[in-house]
């Protein structure tokens, strides 16, 4: 009987022994792959600076103004004129609908309390 206990109690140390090592391995493998994402995720970081230098270089008027001067027969670009430009009041008026009549009477209603409809919006989706 003790010989069967002896037996059983060395199979399940073994086990025991061989689960550790297992967990142990899987743990520095996952460690690894940690490593590996965050020095990606730099290297990621560090391209993204590099395109947004280079983004912010191209997009300076010095660099695109003769390249618009090149191509401005075939694109039939000109410049902006002042009759392009309209006034706020030249605006035609939109007919509002009596939902959005309510809606914003009720908007102006709560300003007028004091009540700050958008601050209560974000303090909701921050619970």
């Amino acid at each position: 009987m003790i010989r069967w206990l002896n037996i059983i109690l060395f199979i399940l140390a073994i086990s025991s022994l061989i689960g550790v090592y297992y967990i142990k391995y899987q743990t520095i493998e996952k460690a690894e792959q940690k490593i590996a994402l965050e020095q990606k995720i730099k290297e990621q970081k560090n391209e993204l600076s590099l395109l947004r230098a280079d983004w912010a270089f191209l997009n300076q008027p010095a660099y695109i103004e003769p390249i618009i001067i090149r191509h401005q027969e075939k694109l039939a670009l000109r410049p902006v004129e002042q009759e392009q430009f309209i006034r706020f009041s030249d605006l035609a008026d939109r007919e509002i609908s009596e939902a959005e009549r309510q809606a914003l009477s009720d908007l102006f209603e709560s300003l007028d309390k004091g009540v700050d409809p958008i601050g209560s919006l974000i303090e909701e989706l921050a619970q």
